[in-house]
């Protein structure tokens, strides 16, 4: 397989008609873009659908850091959210896994269904430990307060761990 770096450089506004070369972050939808929306979607689908190798696709997905996964899985539970629970549940898993910022997007979508919350709030975990200080602070103060009072046990320590990085992180 060969790609054509320059279109692709043109496509994702990396080279500029006088030739000069703007990087500013682009390589995670390049390989979104190489890849392609069949490979990023059957690797979803092969973990919703737990066929062999379900663990190696999720996990390279998380690799890659793919927004187009996280939004494709997204796409799934809501498809499925009221008819096929079990299915709407893996497709919240995958989020977690894949751990890309937009997924707190997700996790806000989710509190107050009591079916999901739960999830939501393993999904919230994940993302902020993985890198808390991408979000915006109050965003954060705000979803943890949102969760149903019965995972207080669960997001007091969470509330804690905010403050404290961002207590480290603000000196």
């Amino acid at each position: 397989m060969k790609t054509n770096w320059e279109d692709l450089s043109k496509k994702l506004g990396v080279l500029q008609a006088n030739g000069s070369e703007l990087y500013t972050g682009q390589s995670m939808e390049a390989i979104e873009e190489i890849l392609g929306d069949e490979w990023i979607e059957d690797a979803i689908d092969c973990f919703i659908e737990g066929r062999k190798g379900n663990e190696l696709a999720i996990k390279t997905l998380r690799r890659i850091s793919s927004n187009e996964a996280a939004r494709y899985a997204y796409s799934i539970f809501l498809e499925n959210k009221e008819s096929d629970t079990r299915k709407a549940v893996l497709a919240l898993f995958a989020i977690s896994d894949i751990r890309m910022p937009i997924c707190m997007d997700y996790v806000e979508q989710c509190i107050g269904d009591p079916r999901y919350e739960h999830i939501a709030l393993g999904i919230f975990r994940n993302l902020i430990f993985e890198s808390v200080l991408v979000y915006d602070e109050l965003r954060l103060r705000h979803i943890a307060n949102s969760f149903d009072n019965i995972y207080n046990d669960d997001v007091s320590p969470l509330r804690e761990y905010i403050s404290k990085e961002f207590l480290v992180y603000n000196r």
